[in-house]
C-alpha cells in the first residue's frame, strides 16, 4: 500500500508524540497535528489526509464527534477514535457519526496500523459504488477551495458556516472563527438585510443560483450566489458549496 497522509487531532502532547511515533515507525506521512475541531477542518480542506485519528473531547465549539461526521459527509475522510472514553453512552454517539474505528487509549501499535488499513480499504470500497463516485466535494470543488478569489463557503446540512476562504472572510468583515458554526443566511442577511433566502435554496438536488446586491469596497455590485449540495456515500445531503460572483 502507498504511503498514506495521517492527520492527529488531539490536545494531550504526549498522546500526539506517541501516535506520531507509532505511525512513522510504520511508514505513515504525518500532517501537522491540531487540537480542535475547527482546525480539523481548516486542515482538511487545505491538504486532503487520506485519514484522520480523532480524540472525541476536543477544545472549542465542536466536539470530535461533529467534527468526524462532517469530515467523512462533506470530505469523505475516514476518521477513527483515538479515545480514553469507553462508556456505552459515549460509544452509542460516537458511532452515529459513522467512524471507521474506535481505539482506547493506550493505543496498542499493532492495533493502531492494523486499523488505519482496514478503514482506508473500507472507505475505498464505499467510494466506488454509484453513491459513492457522487460522495462529497467534487474536483471542481477542491480546486475552488484551494484557489478562488471570489468568497467560498461550505455549510453542513443545518446550514452553518463550518469553512470559509479568505475572501468569505472578509466579505463578513470577520474571521473564521468568528462566523464559525454561523448560519450562512444570518451571515448573509448581515451583509445585506434585504437577502433573505429559503433554507430549500441551499439543499436542493441540482445547483441553486440566486442574484444579489454586495457591497464590496463601499459600491453595492450585482453578484451570484450559487449553492452546490454535497451528498454523502449513502446519497443523502450533508451540506453545501456556496459561491459568491459577480457576472462576467
Amino acid at each position: 500500500m502507498p504511503e498514506k497522509r495521517v492527520l492527529i487531532v488531539e490536545d494531550d502532547e504526549i498522546i500526539v508524540r506517541v501516535l506520531i511515533s507509532m505511525l512513522r515507525d510504520n511508514g505513515f506521512i504525518l500532517q501537522t497535528p491540531v487540537n480542535s475541531g475547527e482546525q480539523a477542518i481548516e486542515q482538511v480542506a487545505a491538504e486532503r489526509p487520506d485519514i484522520v485519528l480523532m480524540d472525541i473531547d476536543l477544545a472549542g465549539e465542536m466536539s470530535g464527534i461533529k467534527t468526524a461526521a462532517e469530515l467523512f459527509n462533506l470530505f469523505t475522510i475516514p476518521v477513527i477514535f483515538v479515545t480514553g472514553h469507553d462508556e456505552h453512552t459515549i460509544f452509542e454517539k460516537a458511532i452515529r457519526s459513522l467512524p471507521f474505528g474506535f481505539l482506547l487509549k493506550p493505543v496498542n501499535p499493532n492495533l493502531l496500523v492494523s486499523s488505519i488499513h482496514v478503514a482506508l480499504a473500507l472507505c475505498e470500497k464505499m467510494l466506488l459504488t454509484t453513491e459513492g463516485k457522487k460522495a462529497g466535494l467534487t474536483q471542481s470543488m477542491c480546486v475552488q477551495i484551494s484557489d478562488s478569489v471570489h468568497p467560498v463557503v461550505l455549510v453542513d446540512s443545518e446550514l452553518s458556516i463550518i469553512w470559509a476562504n479568505q475572501a468569505a472572510e472578509e466579505l463578513f468583515h470577520e474571521n473564521g472563527q468568528a462566523i464559525f458554526l454561523r448560519d450562512i443566511r444570518e451571515g448573509l442577511s448581515v451583509i445585506n438585510p434585504s437577502i433573505q433566502i429559503s433554507p430549500s435554496f441551499f439543499r436542493g438536488s441540482d445547483d441553486s443560483k440566486i442574484p444579489v446586491a454586495i457591497p464590496f469596497d463601499g459600491q453595492m455590485r450585482q453578484c451570484i450566489i450559487t449553492a452546490r449540495p454535497i451528498m454523502n456515500v449513502f446519497g443523502i445531503y450533508s451540506g453545501s458549496f456556496i459561491s459568491i460572483t459577480t457576472p462576467q
